[in-house]
């Protein structure tokens, strides 16, 4: 991936600076356009080949980190996007490896502010089934104002989703000398995990030092699988012996010797005049080196098993190669996951590594491209409300469709079609049939369909099962064109509105539909319905542009929650009621799926949705112009509450 330059413009972000430049990722303090907001990116190279954890960690970080609330913990940010990179509000201040870099050692008064934020985040988290698993210096931001902000989720676990990493890594993840002796051995679901790495951060806060040698070689890191830390008072004396036995407490190799609760540690911080010292944690001594060889005091060693993630929703396997065949896969993904709503993996089979820098130069340059495609692939999805899972593994392509099916229990692999010209054949004769032979679930050729033409002429009550399939996935095609449409007109005015005339003008299918039907009277019901909603979408479109032209933004966002947002619900409504006009009056009034298209309130209004999804889009736009100094606050009202006449409280 090429960087961005100060100036550059990605999606509606201005890159205004470089706030970190690491070997995997870069982050940049940007300008949002849409609500003139500072906000902070962090984008992924796109060496997904030669890295593969670049695209597990964003995906990780997404999924846990978005709905997270919390004072003391980074707000993660929905956006419409082109490509996959995190968003999240931008913290200004230090991180506390910085703090410590600069300023030394910190006394225990001027410590404990930073450890209760730190706990209360952590709190948070567990209360709710998250680990945070990468508790380090780096992760904690220290605001000029005294505010603490855990940062990155991208190594996190949790309870409720399946777990992206353990799955696909052996090699333990995190700072081999932050994180908890659990951890070496592959243990992600302990919450004690967090209490050792926070009073590891402690620790060096109070004297500059770690309990362990600083190495980064896992083979030293295990030593503490076996040898107690380094007790605090043998670096600083002046530490009490009450914080000590807090300290050596927390940092037992066993989980179940700490902490059992990070409340339990923060109630010892706050209270330490309180804590009972042993004999063993008040030893000041450094610890022999003899001690790793004592079994008695060691840690187990054996890596747990790997738990499946209990999920009741059905899993599909995409195999997205690098071919053609790969859109055909993914639309009949799409169509089967909404038809049975189903979760979404999508699986790429790479080559085996090599360790030439010419092979790894190589595998660089196309990993850059599987990235766009698989940018490409996730906007596609997030579009249906589906949100991808993404594998990429290196190695023989029946093996690991079969080993990637059985880990998800998937009820469904779909193939691309046989390749018959070209350098290989990945799903072609004896590979597909192999795949059909092993695999424990069904297997889908995805094939191209032909041409029928569009039912638009027949009679309802002569629709065949596929064509009234066929109609509702028009239909679900139209509400989301509908929304992006929408959406990407106001994040075009917000940028230039003079230059919005291309969105505008686009061509739309429902209108070129409308306009095909409406001499057929079997089709009137449906032109009667929506014919003048649609009509008036466009006209409030063109009078969006027009009022940020000549009257201003103020104006033009006002008019976006007054008319744009209720207009868009009720094409919403229509074509969800044309479905079930049609399916009512054929024979196959089960076979459509217009539930994508919802019921009851707008789904604008709603929580939970995936990131990236278009009602995203329209939701946090119709959020922040409530925001607005220029929007009206009883047009926000009438919007969340339409039946309400009253004027806003407060």
């Amino acid at each position: 991936m090429t960087a961005y330059q100060v100036g550059d413009r990605l999606d509606q972000f201005v890159i205004d600076a470089v706030v970190f430049e690491g070997a995997l990722t870069q982050v940049y303090r940007v300008r949002d356009m849409l609500v003139d907001m500072t906000v902070a990116l962090k984008v992924p190279f796109g060496d997904i080949l030669n890295q593969p954890v670049l695209y597990y960690h964003l995906q990780n970080e997404q999924r846990i980190g978005h709905p997270l609330s919390h004072p003391n913990i980074v707000r993660f940010l929905q956006r419409g996007q082109t490509r996959q990179y995190t968003i999240m509000e931008f913290v200004p201040g230090q991180d506390l490896k910085r703090v410590m870099t600069t300023q030394g050692a910190m006394t225990f008064e001027d410590a404990v502010p930073i450890m209760r934020q730190a706990t209360d985040a952590l709190a948070y988290l567990h209360r709710r089934g998250i680990h945070h698993l990468d508790v380090k210096p780096e992760n904690i931001m220290l605001t000029p104002e005294g505010v603490v902000k855990l940062l990155d989720f991208g190594l996190a676990w949790s309870q409720n989703l399946p777990d992206l990493l353990a799955e696909d890594f052996l090699e333990p993840f995190g700072t081999p000398y932050y994180i908890a002796p659990e951890q070496l051995n592959g243990v992600r679901n302990d919450r004690r995990s967090d209490i050792y790495s926070l009073a590891v951060v402690l620790y060096e806060l109070l004297t500059g030092h770690l309990p362990y040698e600083r190495s980064l070689k896992l083979s030293k890191a295990r030593h503490r699988l076996r040898m107690p830390p380094v007790p605090p008072r043998y670096y600083t004396p002046e530490i009490a012996p009450a914080i000590q036995e807090i300290l050596l407490k927390a940092l037992e190799r066993r989980p179940e010797d700490r902490y059992q609760s990070i409340e339990a540690l923060q109630q010892d911080l706050d209270a330490p005049e309180a804590v009972s010292l042993t004999e063993k944690r008040q030893d000041v001594r450094k610890p022999s080196a003899w001690s790793r060889y004592w079994p008695a005091m060691a840690v187990s060693t054996d890596a747990p098993k790997k738990r499946r993630s209990v999920d009741p929703s059905p899993m599909i396997i995409g195999a997205v190669m690098d071919h053609d065949g790969s859109d055909l896969v993914l639309e009949t993904v799409r169509r089967q996951a909404m038809l049975t709503n189903s979760q979404v993996t999508l699986l790429t089979v790479t080559e085996p590594a090599s360790d030439s820098d010419l092979t790894r130069f190589g595998r660089a340059v196309e990993g850059e491209k599987l990235r766009e495609r698989l940018d490409r692939y996730v906007h596609r999805l997030r579009r249906y409300n589906l949100d991808p899972v993404i594998r990429i593994r290196p190695g023989d392509v029946v093996a690991e469709i079969i080993a990637t099916a059985e880990r998800c229990d998937a009820a469904l692999i779909v193939l691309g079609p046989s390749r018959k010209k070209g350098l290989r054949k990945i799903f072609g004769g004896r590979t597909v049939d192999r795949i059909m032979r092993k695999a424990a679930c069904p297997v889908m050729i995805a094939e191209r369909e032909e041409d029928a033409p569009f039912p638009d002429r027949a009679d309802f009550r002569s629709l065949t099962e596929s064509q009234v399939l066929q109609i509702d996935f028009f239909l679900i095609d139209c509400w989301v064109s509908h929304l992006n449409y929408l959406s990407d007109l106001i994040f075009q005015l917000l940028y230039d509105p003079q230059d919005a005339d291309e969105i505008l003008h686009f061509p739309c299918r429902l209108g070129h539909w409308l306009d095909t039907i409406r001499s057929e009277s079997s089709w009137a019901v449906v032109v009667d319905r929506i014919d003048a909603i649609h009509h008036r979408f466009h006209e409030i479109a063109a009078e969006l542009v027009q009022k940020a032209r000549e009257t201003g933004l103020g104006a033009m966002k006002t008019h976006y929650i007054q008319e744009a947002v209720p207009v868009s619900c009720a094409i919403r409504d229509a074509l969800r009621e044309i479905s079930s006009t049609i399916r009512e009056q054929s024979a196959y009034a089960q076979a459509g799926v217009s539930a994508v298209l919802g019921d009851g309130a707008c789904p604008i209004d709603r929580d939970g949705l995936s990131p990236g999804d278009p009602l995203y889009k329209a939701h946090q736009i119709r959020d922040y112009f409530c925001a607005h100094p220029d929007a009206s606050p009883e047009a926000c009202l009438r919007y969340i509450n339409p039946s309400s006449t009253d004027p806003p409280k407060g």
